[in-house]
């Protein structure tokens, strides 16, 4: 132990007048520091932390303004070139002296106000404690002075549904925009925040404040990205982020102009999108009432209130209930609250077509959608050719082969299916998939025995010992093929069954889409506007169901949820379907359905009855039959008496173990107010057209006359013998049609021999007759054979072959083959 005698002790003396005392917490704009004395020698505490950002106020600088930051560049086209002008002499006075004048209310596009503007633009250059967005949870849960205390943005994407919500927003930007102070402990507090609207549409709640605001409409995102000559949002975005500092310079020595140069009447003049939003409320109906005059609580998917009723979760939906009560506007909300979520993705799959028109006007973000349609231009296809596949591993190949086959077993027809016909099937579409540019025609082509030689002879060597046994042993019964034939004959009469499932080109990549985090697919195929369309649906319905299934091999962490909406669900089921695979199985792979259709009794399958009640984990039920109403309520934590007199809109929700609760849903999507203009969807339109479709050519009335077809053969010898790729030529069309073709005859036209580097053109004859079908745009194909004495004449080089060995880039298996003919010195 020390001795407390040889214990020394440090002492220090503290005058009291150097120990600060602060007197308050106060917003003090001008001052650059966060602790500030006044003149009165008292201390404050400044609740405007000044980031580096802001602190450039302070500086001088005397930038050249020939050279701008692409931040300033894109606001410069975010809105028109007056209101772009005008938004930034505004955003450069507030940076300058941190004192708001007016509300700037944003309006459309919030993939560009929000995300962009608001996200990227002002948040970085403020302190997280200055600035907040408003939701209907915090105008619940905290008082206006708590909301506004030490607030310089004040960021608003929403407006409340709830009058008493309302009430307290409205008292908020009274405060802010007209007192500019408010009470914290009894003291009056100046408040200089200033408050940014971002808004899908008008709304009738700013009209009050429309005087004190200045309207911007925004341009849309394409618009503004080709302008500025960027590649795409993440391009400008990362240019933003390198120039933000930059701009807060920039920002800075306009705020100072505006200063030295202050004009009145320019700032308290209007943007001109103010006249232009007061003459739009004129045309939308103001809602005076939007709590549920039954004191219901309303599903929004705005609303912070929703998953207090309908928490999300890895769990199915099923909906239920008669024609025109609501099912469809409900899936219009679940489908806007599923986007909302930008990890995820969603599906929808329409068969009428009204409910996939509703959701496409209600996207916001065109980048993030892909539309598939047959109607929306009939010069262009949104194609997805199951016979294209990247992975083509025997397990993927059988996976995909036995999609093709299930659907075509569905086929209506007077025959019955057999099992000589699955067999012959499966070891077509199996060798069709391994050689890769395969389609339905192709499908139907291999069953013709007068023009198929080509694809049995490839099929004898496919690689596959059983498959190849298969056609040398077994592929001989002509009245099989036939069967086949006459059942594939109901799909490729079809026009636009077989443009959307065929192709070489600008296809879809549905596998690469439906693991996008953030995508919206939308698939409107109506009924009446294709006649095959219940094939075509249970063909992408079957793919999904695989393309689940194969997220097995994706760490659980990293498999996207996708939310697969299907409504009138009956026209999705099949007895060989694959549904209840994906009701027991998908949701481990984080596939989620959600189902709508009348009357549970229409599905007479019993056993996909028990599977669908047992397996979705949250249920609605409309206005319903009693006989629905008896096999739901053994299902449900209670049983419901009043079903069938509920009003249209009302439904029963039952969510897990959670109690049944009685709703409504919200009227806001009625009508039009909360969709896009039809001027951007006609651009929305045109990306699709542009990113997602074909073009296509009409389909050939009839065939080319003995005459037009010899002019035809004459053309197509003398463009290969004089090797002619230019646009005059009739290979110039493979080019687009079918890009891999015409990439291996450009290498055989230069072609140099091995050994000696010898220059020696060339053509394969193999599959001749399908370039010369994709050249002149036929509809159908010509026996190789035949086609080949067609093209003899006298002393030309189509009337000898020799061997060649086919480039490893352009074959099947990416090895070099040696084949027997070939044309030589074209």
């Amino acid at each position: 132990m020390h001795n407390i005698k040889y214990i020394s002790f440090d002492t220090y003396f503290i005058s009291k007048k150097s120990i600060l005392v602060i007197d308050g917490e106060v917003i003090e704009p001008n001052q650059q520091y966060e602790i500030f004395q006044d003149r009165d020698g008292r201390f404050y505490r400044n609740l405007i932390i000044n980031t580096e950002f802001l602190k450039k106020r302070f500086q001088n600088f005397n930038l050249n303004q020939n050279i701008q930051t692409k931040t300033q560049i894109f606001i410069q086209r975010i809105s028109t070139v007056n209101n772009s002008k005008f938004l930034l002499d505004i955003l450069g006075k507030y940076l300058k002296n941190l004192k708001s004048e007016k509300i700037i209310v944003m309006v459309g596009n919030k993939n560009v106000s929000e995300d962009i503007f608001y996200e990227r633009i002002i948040k970085p250059m403020i302190d997280p404690e200055n600035y907040i967005t408003i939701t209907d949870n915090i105008l619940k849960e905290k008082s206006i002075t708590e909301i506004l205390k030490g607030k310089t943005f004040i960021h608003v994407n929403h407006i409340p549904e709830n009058q008493e919500l309302r009430k307290k927003l409205k008292e908020l930007f009274i405060l802010v925009s007209i007192n500019k102070y408010f009470f914290m402990e009894n003291k009056k507090i100046n408040t200089y925040a200033q408050i940014i609207v971002t808004l899908d549409k008008e709304e009738h709640f700013i009209k009050d404040f429309e005087h004190l605001s200045n309207i911007f409409y925004i341009n849309p995102l394409d618009t503004i990205l080709s302008d500025i000559n960027e590649i795409n949002d993440v391009s400008l975005i990362g240019n933003i982020e390198a120039s933000l500092m930059n701009f807060a310079e920039e920002l800075c020595m306009i705020g100072y102009h505006q200063n030295y140069n202050y004009d009145h009447n320019y700032f308290n003049s209007n943007s001109s999108g103010n006249k232009k939003f007061l003459s739009a409320l004129e045309e939308v109906c103001e809602i005076t009432n939007l709590e549920s005059k039954t004191s219901l609580p309303i599903l929004d998917p705005y609303s912070d209130d929703f998953e207090k009723y309908f928490p999300m979760g890895d769990y199915h939906t099923y909906i239920t209930g008669q024609t025109r009560m609501g099912k469809s506007t409900l899936l219009t909300i679940l489908f806007l609250r599923y986007i909302q979520n930008t990890n995820s993705n969603v599906i929808l799959f329409d068969v009428h077509g009204d409910l996939a028109k509703k959701a496409k006007m209600l996207v916001k973000d065109n980048s993030r959608l892909l539309y598939i349609s047959n109607t929306l231009d009939k010069s262009y296809t949104a194609s997805i050719n199951l016979f294209k596949i990247d992975d083509k591993s025997e397990k993927n190949i059988s996976k995909i082969a036995n999609v093709i086959l299930s659907v075509i077993k569905q086929i209506k027809t007077d025959e019955v299916f057999s099992g000589a016909m699955e067999e012959l099937l499966l070891r077509c579409i199996r060798v069709l998939l391994r050689k890769g540019s395969g389609s339905f025609y192709e499908l139907y082509r291999f069953t013709n025995d007068k023009r198929n030689n080509d694809l049995v002879e490839y099929a004898k060597k496919c690689g596959d010992i059983l498959d190849e046994e298969y056609f040398n042993d077994y592929f001989n019964d002509t009245n099989t093929k036939n069967a086949i034939r006459r059942r594939l004959s109901t799909l490729l009469y079809d026009e636009d069954f077989i443009n959307m499932m065929s192709g070489d080109n600008k296809l879809i990549n549905f596998e690469k889409e439906f693991n996008t985090p953030g995508k919206i697919i939308i698939i409107d195929i109506a009924k009446g506007n294709m006649d095959s369309y219940i094939y075509y649906i249970r063909f992408i319905v079957e793919y999904i169901s695989v393309l689940a299934l194969k997220r097995v091999d994706t760490p659980k962490e990293e498999r996207v949820v996708t939310h697969l909406i299907l409504d009138e669900f009956d026209n999705f089921i099949s007895a060989k379907g694959n549904i209840k695979t994906i009701l027991k199985e998908a949701g481990k792979y984080n596939l989620l359905l959600t189902i709508a259709h009348q009357i549970i009794s229409d599905i007479k399958d019993s056993a996909l009855r028990d599977t669908i009640l047992s397996m979705t984990g949250a249920k609605v039920i409309f206005n319903n039959s009693n006989t629905t109403l008896d096999v739901l309520n053994k299902t449900l934590n209670t049983k419901l008496n009043d079903v069938e007199n509920l009003d249209k809109g009302e439904f029963y929700l039952s969510v897990g173990n959670n109690d049944v609760v009685k709703m409504k849903n919200t009227d806001r999507f009625l009508d039009s107010r909360e969709e896009i203009s039809n001027e951007q969807w006609e651009e929305y339109k045109q990306y699709q057209l542009v990113h997602n479709y074909r073009p296509i050519k009409s389909k050939t009335i009839s065939q080319p006359t003995d005459d037009e077809l010899k002019a035809m053969i004459k053309q197509f010898k003398v463009d290969l013998i004089s090797k002619n790729l230019s646009e005059v030529s009739s290979l110039y069309k493979l080019e687009i049609s079918a890009p891999e073709r015409f990439k291996e005859i450009k290498n055989d036209f230069e072609f140099r021999t091995p050994k000696d580097n010898e220059y020696k053109p060339r053509i394969r004859q193999q599959e001749i007759s399908v370039i010369f079908s994709l050249a002149f745009e036929l509809d159908y194909t010509f026996d190789n054979a035949k086609f080949i004495q067609m093209l003899k004449g006298e002393n030309d080089m189509f009337n000898q072959s020799n061997y060649g060995t086919r480039t490893a880039e352009f074959t099947t298996d990416r090895k070099s083959k040696t084949e027997q003919y070939y044309y030589f010195q074209c």
